[in-house]
């Protein structure tokens, strides 16, 4: 099954599996105004490819994704690099802050695809091992950071707050299924004002409701 991805220069298809995996294609449309020609783009919770194919087809010069779900990763495998040259790197696990010691963490399944987490909350049932990625390690370089980790984005704090230098645009998915949750989105997007980030557009409800809002970022 395929569907249209628009990329902000045109529209192309790509692999998806099911209506759930199309409404998350279509919420690529927040990421548009990020500069993505020769950037360095590391994104975090890459899901089925959609936020790497639209990089791809805008230029950049290189991208690393990196996602846990074996599912997900073979979708995210088979859409990368659909006509484009970019060189891309996946990284099959998930993204740990830097005073985690072990070398694999528990991704916690939820009924949805788009919905598995190293953070567990009511609705995310069995665990899987999955490789663990420090942060700080895979932010070399990048000029771009696009993060989506379905509320672990809080467990980041320390190195979201101290982005490097060369980071010179975000785009973030804060959640707020949780009163903790929505103190740290608070503080997050605070903290990256004060790196010296500014909403390049106002967040975005993502499907329209208020447990998630996409917040696009750029560095003055």
């Amino acid at each position: 099954m395929k569907a249209r991805l628009y990329t902000g220069r045109h529209t192309g298809p790509i692999l998806v599996r099911d209506h759930k995996d199309r409404a998350i294609v279509q919420e690529m449309r927040f990421y548009v105004p990020l500069r993505l020609t020769g950037a360095y783009v590391l994104d975090i919770g890459a899901h089925i490819g959609a936020f790497v194919q639209m990089a791809v087809c805008r230029g950049a010069a290189s991208i690393v994704a990196i996602e846990p779900d074996a599912q997900n990763f073979r979708l995210l495998q088979a859409n990368s690099g659909r006509g484009g040259t970019s060189p891309i790197k996946l990284l099959h696990g998930a993204v740990v802050p830097g005073d985690y010691q072990e070398g694999h963490v528990d991704l916690w399944i939820a009924r949805s695809a788009w919905g598995h987490s190293t953070v567990k909350i009511r609705g995310r049932g069995k665990a899987q091992r999955v490789p663990a990625f420090h942060l700080a390690g895979l932010l070399r370089n990048v000029t771009v950071l696009k993060c989506d980790i379905e509320g672990a984005e809080y467990d980041l704090m320390d190195e979201l707050m101290a982005l490097p230098s060369s980071v010179q645009q975000v785009a973030i998915e804060t959640h707020y299924g949780r009163q903790a949750w929505r103190e740290g989105a608070q503080t997050l997007v605070t903290g990256l004002r004060a790196q010296g980030f500014r909403a390049v557009t106002p967040p975005v409800n993502v499907n329209g409701g208020a447990r998630a809002q996409v917040h696009v970022m750029v560095r003055s």
